[in-house]
């Protein structure tokens, strides 16, 4: 790892040989200073160091735009000015953005500077420049050295000097850039040293089994070596796990005449994509097995036994069941015998609303397999329908049969014949099953929910009002959906005071000085990987407090708000809610007459603040949404969305989830409503609308008929209470309009 000077650059011909004094280095920053447009006169009250932060901040901006030339003048001019004072002078103040600075002892600005001129000159593609500041950098900012030696292993590839670009992804031993210095180790070695390669590969692949890319491009190695049966082998695995390189892999297999598979290779692939959720793919490749099973002995068919032809029937089935294809699926199911195949036509009847089949099928259940647990689940669907039928008492009386026959499966059963009373209006035997609930320690998980009911049960009984009150504070402290509703009940003014306290300063350690200069240098993804690194050690609740204001500058949302639940009682509340992308999410609710901390809590909920979520049914980005919904509104707003990849965009998304939630705020009215029918589509809205006669709108929440659909309004609206309270808004929900 030499550090000589390289011929085209050395520091007597820089441009910043000119300024030969400090006081002509004054007047230098000065002109720097005026240059910048975003700079106020009050820059120049400030102290010298936090005007190089300034500048410095300005230094990697102009790289991130191109702007290299003026970068160059900045930081050249910072090497000559330390040359001159001949100090290694430290920021000594916290600058406006929130950092924390260092400390005096360590990271001085040299070390800095000369990494940021390496990636200045890396940008610039002029590669020995780079390696002569990255090289001085290696020894004059340890705190980041691993990433100096990633930097440095890479020029030296561009440089085509392989044994050092090898021994530099070497050196790097430790912390979240291992496994990318062994890939580039990699990279570096097949360019140069393909056997030596093709061990690394082997050794990479070891330690990390699921990346396919690694596992493809050995498979390429070893085909060209002529070792067709590994190459096959890996590429038959690539091919059958249906990950990003399937298609790839399968076009080799192709070009080796070896993209037959056998029966079982079919059913593992056909596994893959049911995993994933591609139903349509999964259930061709489980009929394609089938197929291949009764042709027999030859090139794409076997002899399977009565088994494995049994277990492709059965997966062909809950493929179809999982794709709602339910009178198909129960067809698939007729052709098997057994419990589980019998259980699963039973629930498929049900879903297809074949009353008559599903009581059949029920029956037969019922006499072949009675001590079977599944029988209760059966049984409260049997009930469920009876109930949406209107025929309660044959629902009352499944439910008591459940109770009767399956008591560890009381649970469900107690709640629905509580349901079934309050919302015929008979609250106070709703309210004794409610009681019953409450009495079990087994149902804690909904202890809450129990707790509300019941309330509400003694309420419209007439129960005077000292029994409801006392019902309501034992939940009042629950910062969950049932608390805000009891609180508003009780006419509870929420507090914030201490919802959002100020940044604790910054703990000692390494890595905590390692994540400040990431931050400084705009190391947005090397900082995530330290963040996480850095949870992974932290002990005391002032380090998770302070790697969550950490997270939060870089944009890491979903962390920030993974810390702040691991502490659910400890004030990290203003962590827990996060505002990310918050000039997005007022730009387009203002435009729509939305509150934007509703968008906000549709956004928490849906991605976690993640533009680049992706939801196994397909919906894309940060509002989640389908590519099908993106183009329908995209022809309505006129955005141009070249592709569906865009939606990864966040600005995008959130403009089009907008518009689409306006839409069903102006046809449904009220906010549960429109977020039902974001979850679960206009049409399944309006079908409960016409179905369901509810008196009060946590009445229509409760029975909302999907659990998924259920439990994501609760989620939401709770997170829309407690934005608005976080910021001092009226937070209950009469105010907000919601019931």
């Amino acid at each position: 790892m030499d550090i000589g000077i390289p011929k085209k650059v050395k520091p007597h011909e820089c441009r910043v040989g000119m300024i030969q004094n400090k006081k002509l280095y004054f007047f230098f920053i000065i002109a720097i200073i005026l240059a910048v447009p975003s700079f106020s006169s009050a820059t120049q009250e400030r102290t010298e160091s936090e005007i190089r932060t300034e500048l410095f901040k300005k230094s990697v901006e102009l790289i991130e735009k191109r702007e290299y030339k003026r970068a160059e003048e900045i930081l050249l001019g910072f090497l000559h000015q330390l040359s001159e004072s001949q100090t290694d002078e430290s920021v000594s103040a916290t600058d406006t953005s929130g950092l924390e600075s260092p400390s005096q002892e360590g990271y001085p600005w040299q070390g800095r500077t000369h990494f940021l001129l390496g990636r200045l000159y890396e940008r610039q593609g002029s590669f020995d420049r780079a390696r002569y500041y990255y090289s001085k950098a290696l020894h004059s900012y340890p705190v980041v050295r691993n990433y100096t030696l990633r930097s440095l292993a890479e020029v030296y590839l561009h440089l085509g000097d392989f044994d050092r670009a090898v021994e530099n992804a070497r050196a790097i031993k430790s912390g979240p850039l291992l496994r990318e210095a062994r890939w580039l180790e990699i990279i570096v070695l097949l360019e140069s040293q393909k056997q030596e390669a093709k061990k690394a590969l082997y050794r990479y692949i070891k330690d990390f089994p699921k990346d396919d890319n690694a596992k493809f491009i050995l498979a390429r190695i070893l085909k060209s070596e002529g070792e067709k049966t590994e190459a096959v082998k890996l590429l038959k695995e690539l091919y059958i796990n249906a990950g990003p390189f399937s298609n790839a892999a399968f076009e080799e297999l192709k070009a080796m005449d070896a993209d037959d598979l056998s029966v079982e290779e079919t059913v593992a692939m056909a596994d893959s994509f049911l995993r994933t959720k591609n139903f349509s793919k999964a259930e061709s490749l489980y009929k394609d097995a089938l197929r291949k099973a009764s042709a027999g002995p030859g090139p794409s068919g076997s002899v399977v036994d009565k088994t494995l032809r049994d277990r492709i029937v059965f997966l062909l089935g809950v493929c179809q069941f999982r794709a709602k294809k339910y009178r198909e699926a129960a067809q698939t199911f007729r052709g098997l015998a057994g419990p589980d195949a019998l259980f699963w036509k039973t629930r498929s009847l049900f879903r297809a609303k074949d009353k008559n089949g599903f009581e059949a099928s029920l029956r037969e259940f019922a006499i072949k397999y009675p001590d079977d647990r599944r029988l209760a689940i059966l049984l409260v669907a049997q009930a469920t329908g009876a109930r949406f039928s209107g025929r309660t008492n044959e629902a009352r009386k499944i439910l008591r049969r459940v109770l009767q026959k399956f008591p560890e499966k009381a649970e469900n059963a107690l709640w629905t014949l509580g349901w079934l009373d309050y919302r015929e209006g008979k609250y106070k035997s709703a309210s004794k099953y409610f009681s019953i609930l409450l009495s079990d320690s087994r149902y804690i998980k909904n202890r809450s929910k129990y707790i509300y009911w019941k309330a509400r049960s003694l309420e419209r009984s007439g129960e005077n009002a000292k029994r409801v009150i006392e019902n309501l504070r034992m939940i009042a402290e629950d910062r969950g959906y049932y608390g805000f509703l009891a609180r508003a009940h009780l006419g509870v003014r929420e507090m914030v005071s201490g919802l959002r306290p100020e940044r604790p300063s910054r703990p000692k350690g390494e890595i905590y000085q390692r994540l400040y200069e990431l931050q400084l240098l705009n190391m947005r993804e090397e900082e995530r990987r330290e963040i996480a690194l850095a949870i992974s050690g932290a002990e005391s609740l002032e380090e998770f407090l302070y790697l969550g204001f950490v997270a939060m500058d870089a944009g890491d949302y979903r962390r920030v708000i993974s810390i702040a639940e691991r502490f659910p009682a400890k004030g990290l509340i203003h962590l827990a809610y996060p505002l990310g992308y918050w000039d997005d999410i007022r730009r387009a609710s203002e435009a729509k007459s939305l509150d934007p901390y509703l968008v906000a809590a549709i956004i928490r909920e849906e991605s976690r603040f993640d533009p680049l979520a992706l939801s196994r049914a397909g919906a894309m980005g940060i509002m989640q949404i389908m590519p099908s919904t993106a183009r329908r509104l995209n022809a309505k707003l006129g955005i141009e969305m070249r592709d569906v990849a865009e939606l990864y965009r966040a600005e995008k998304n959130i403009l089009l989830g907008v518009h689409y939630f306006a839409a069903l705020m102006a046809e449904f009215q009220k906010i549960p409503f429109a977020l039902a029918a974001y979850n679960a589509g206009e049409g399944a809205l309006r079908r409960w609308l016409q179905r369901f006669n509810h008196k009060s709108m946590d009445e229509f929440i409760e029975d909302i008929p999907f659990a998924e659909t259920r439990e994501y309004v609760k989620k939401v609206l709770k997170s829309y209470w407690q934005y608005r309270k976080m910021w001092d808004l009226p937070s209950d929900p009469e105010a907000l309009m919601l019931f």
